[in-house]
């Protein structure tokens, strides 16, 4: 389930409709300047781009672009009591930017 969350912000982030995930447009600047596309194929949904820390709850996904260089990520966190009252995953996207820039956790790309 959070792995389809994920994968739907990479989508939404293709579109360029950020703001649909809570993510400021300004966000992706640096990326729309230097790649002209995000890849939304069988290979940017494969697991070696997410990543999902259980216990803390937090999400990573790595951004497939043209140049295979997988540099920008966009991270979220799961509210794991929401998710168990609801039966669902409620995950929020927290942050997108540069793999460096977010190292951490740190949220510099959205802040």
């Amino acid at each position: 389930m959070v792995r389809n969350v994920a994968f739907g912000w990479i989508k939404a982030l293709a579109a360029r409709r950020e703001a649909e995930i809570g993510i400021e447009p300004e966000a992706m600047a640096a990326y729309w300047d230097r790649y002209e596309e995000i890849l939304v194929t069988p290979a940017a949904r494969g697991p070696e781009n997410f990543e999902y820390d259980h216990e803390r709850g937090e999400v990573t996904q790595t951004i497939l672009d043209p140049h295979d260089e997988r540099q920008w990520i966009i991270r979220g966190c799961v509210d794991l009591d929401a998710s168990r009252a609801e039966g669902r995953a409620v995950v929020t996207a927290t942050g997108v930017g540069p793999r460096v820039e977010l190292a951490g956790g740190i949220d510099r790309a959205n802040g």
